[in-house]
């Protein structure tokens, strides 16, 4: 019998030289990790995990001949040419970001798109020094740069669903293209810079409620940009409670204290600087 996962990991690691290694699959609706993991089918196999990632092809049959299940991870950045901008549609829906991003600053080039197993999309942009790993570019909008690393086709989602390519982005059909300098300005903000203004629309949508994966992050956003606009504390505690009571699961209170805390605190800080 054939074995696609390795046939697939060969072509991606000879055809296109990008570095793959082996990731637990789904077995029965459950990882083959045999664990509570948080991550089913989606983490490592090996020791080393991302670190083993390779285009030998003698590693790469030991691998996928021995886990002929393993769903097929590539790594990001200089080891394969390429970073991912990760589109989530779970909880916040990421590609109502990335359409007010788009209608703001003009339309993404063509290029690599992967269908993944959970609706979402990965778009490939060409390597650029400096692109790491970042969770919440937008909500529902992730980074996977240096340091990081995607499932790709055909690997099985948790949901049942398979990795796919775009059938008009596929990798062996269109070239990966350079990303817009808007985008790559955005990427590689420094967290400590002065926030990019948010496309219209965007606190409307952060308000809608926000799942597990991204509420002490939008937390922390909201919290900073009502408290940069004077708007009056107590007024700002209760809209941190409404909105944390439509989010799936809302916040512990505790937590959710202590994140406007801090946020207040800083605010403090920074009208005394004068900054």
């Amino acid at each position: 019998m054939e074995n696609a996962n390795l046939k697939a990991a060969i072509a991606y690691s000879q055809r296109l030289q990008w570095a793959v290694f082996p990731l637990h699959s789904i077995e029965g609706g459950q990882c083959t990790c045999k664990r509570s993991c948080g991550s089913p089918g989606k983490h490592p196999r090996t020791q080393n995990g991302l670190k083993d990632a390779t285009t030998n092809v003698v590693v790469i049959e030991k691998w996928f001949t021995m886990w002929p299940d393993s769903n097929i991870g590539v790594a990001t950045g200089v080891a394969s040419g390429f970073w991912a901008l990760d589109v989530d549609r779970h909880g916040v829906n990421g590609f109502e970001a990335l359409e007010q991003l788009t209608d703001h600053f003009g339309k993404l080039p063509d290029t690599v798109e992967a269908i993944t197993g959970g609706d979402g999309s990965h778009l490939l942009f060409k390597h650029h020094e400096g692109i790491g790993n970042k969770a919440d570019l937008l909500p529902g909008i992730d980074v996977r740069g240096e340091g990081g690393y995607i499932a790709v086709s055909p690997s099985k989602h948790q949901s049942g669903k398979i990795y796919s390519w775009e059938l008009s982005s596929h990798p062996l059909e269109i070239n990966i293209a350079e990303a817009p300098q808007w985008l790559l300005n955005m990427v590689n903000k420094p967290k400590a810079a002065t926030p990019v203004k948010q496309p219209t629309g965007h606190w409307q949508m952060l308000m809608n409620g926000i799942s597990e994966g991204g509420r002490n992050s939008a937390a922390t956003s909201l919290a900073g940009h009502l408290f940069r606009r004077y708007v009056e504390p107590s007024l700002i505690v209760e809209i941190m409670q409404l909105w944390n009571g439509r989010n799936d699961p809302p916040l512990e209170q505790r937590e959710l204290e202590i994140i406007i805390n801090s946020i207040a605190g800083k605010e403090l800080a920074r009208r005394k600087g004068g900054k």
